[in-house]
């Protein structure tokens, strides 16, 4: 269903058949469609093919006998990331210079992504998900159509990774992906064997879920494509337009350059350089369990927030308060000595003007080396320090600088990707399992296109459980509900229990959500 026609069919095309969208006048786009596919050397069968329309439909409208309809001539700007009305009036220009993006091209993995694919296997990939939990039940067909529809405005996602002589690289694929039937268990691995996407669409009765590797994009990225999805299901589903897309993308635009800029590149400096250690820090020694246990804690965001103000404290820092809290009791109990030491991404994007779909976010390290005095004010005290220290602009350009030196380095540029895979493997096993006790990514409020309320209650922000020990959290907020995501391979709810405990101490209203042991 065409909800509504782009701006330039009132103006610029008056002979428009609404009844059949044919275009009745000039015949320009011909040219442009032509040019474009001799630009990137291909033949008509294989545009054809990577566009899932028959060759003759090329033939036809490359020689001016045949119109071809809006959604194939949409299909034909996205594909070759160009301007809309310069395609159907011909005015598209040789060369790159209306390209926004070449899908057709391979490109460079961003400085964040690399560590990814040397630490993953078939049986582990570093993932994270977004979900929505909908007040009706989910339509395959019509979240396969919105699928379909957005993937083209999202053209960093359309990518598998291969392997090269001293980096992998991103290679786009010639199919469309396909929406997938949730399973038992959630976070299967996607492998690395350059034959499939790195994310994937899955859905329930109730759920729509979208699960990425951590190599094509960040947490930003991730929200934004689930939002852009929706408000395309949406519209299909009811026949109505989204009236603000606020933070999601509508499928009839084009990507911007900015979108699709790996933004590390941009803002990294050659000078003043960060610092960094491994330190060994304390992760509680706990039996195992078969598969990852995942526990959604649900409460009002509005009142979570009245309570973290009353501690002078944001979300974020008044529930790394009472984590720290109860992570220094089990350490007692245990009678360890190491630091307690929680990772938490930040968004770059808040400190440098960006709007990339692709990966810029930093870890910051929350340390505390003993317990304090004073309870969860204490905590609080202590973890706005730490926070304090490292989240201004200038400690994140020294560490987006640390990170670009290391990849700039023409020794390391050209050690083969073997050997690259062996040290990056080493470095993110002992950041896993050695030197991070809990990670928290906080995601916050999302900013979704109003009408997304009328069809889903609430938002889920997971992450992949560790590959060995440890916890992880991650939090997101969609309207009034907040949700806190816990992951382990740990079989013992302890944090969990003394996590919710705590808020109901606290006055707040709790429920929780788990596969594992209450």
């Amino acid at each position: 269903m065409i909800l509504y026609k782009p701006t330039i069919y009132a103006d610029a095309l008056p002979h428009f058949c609404k009844k059949h969208h044919y275009f009745m006048g000039t015949m320009d786009y011909s040219k442009s469609i032509k040019r474009l596919r001799e630009d990137k050397n291909l033949t008509v069968e294989e545009l054809a093919k990577r566009l899932s329309i028959p060759s003759c439909e090329i033939e036809r409208a490359e020689s001016g006998d045949d119109n071809l309809d809006e959604k194939t001539l949409e299909e034909i700007a996205r594909y070759f990331g160009v301007q809309y009305d310069s395609l159907v009036n011909g005015t598209v220009k040789s060369g790159k210079k209306d390209t926004i993006f070449d899908p057709t091209e391979w490109y460079k993995l961003d400085n964040a992504a690399k560590v990814y694919p040397s630490s993953s296997s078939n049986e582990y990939s570093t993932l994270f998900r977004f979900a929505a939990v909908m007040k009706e039940r989910v339509d395959g067909k019509i979240l396969q159509q919105a699928l379909d529809d957005l993937v083209p405005r999202f053209p960093t996602l359309m990518v598998t990774i291969k392997r090269g002589a001293f980096w992998y690289y991103f290679e786009r694929l010639p199919f469309k992906p396909q929406v997938e039937k949730e399973t038992l268990y959630s976070f299967q691995p996607i492998p690395l064997d350059g034959k499939r996407y790195l994310f994937r669409v899955v859905y329930s009765d109730y759920r729509i879920g979208c699960e990425f590797f951590h190599s094509i994009t960040d947490g930003t990225g991730g929200s934004t494509f689930l939002m852009s999805l929706l408000a395309r299901y949406y519209e299909i589903k009811t026949g109505k337009a989204i009236s603000d897309f606020k933070s999601a993308k509508n499928y009839r635009d084009l990507p911007t350059a900015t979108e699709i800029e790996d933004s590390f590149q941009v803002y990294a400096e050659k000078h003043d350089y960060a610092k960094r250690n491994i330190n060994f820090t304390y992760i509680p020694k706990l039996p195992k369990a078969r598969n990852g246990v995942m526990t959604h804690v649900i409460t009002s965001a509005s009142k979570l927030n009245q309570k973290a103000k009353e501690y002078g404290a944001t979300i974020t820092e008044y529930v790394l308060a009472i984590i720290f809290g109860i992570m220094f009791e089990m350490r007692k109990r245990e009678g360890s000595k190491k630091d307690i030491n929680a990772r938490v991404p930040v968004n770059l994007r808040k400190f440098f003007p960006s709007d990339t779909i692709r990966n810029f976010s930093f870890f910051l390290d929350v340390t505390l080396k003993n317990e304090v005095e004073g309870g969860t004010q204490a905590y609080v005290n202590a973890v706005k320090e730490c926070f304090k220290a490292q989240l201004n602009e200038k400690y994140l350009q020294e560490n987006i600088n640390a990170n670009m030196r290391e990849e700039r380095n023409k020794f390391i540029s050209f050690v083969p990707l073997a050997l690259k895979d062996i040290g990056l493997k080493i470095t993110k096993y002992l950041l896993d399992n050695k030197a991070v006790s809990m990670d928290f990514s906080n995601y916050g409020r999302l900013n979704p296109p109003q009408e997304l309320f009328e069809i889903a209650d609430r938002v889920e922000f997971c992450l992949k459980e560790p590959k060995g020990n440890g916890y992880k959290l991650a939090g997101v907020t969609f309207g009034d509900e907040c949700v806190l995501t816990f992951s382990r391979t740990f079989k013992s709810a302890q944090l969990e229990r003394d996590f919710v405990r705590a808020l109901t101490n606290e006055g707040l209203d709790v429920y929780i959500e788990t596969n594992g042991e209450k």
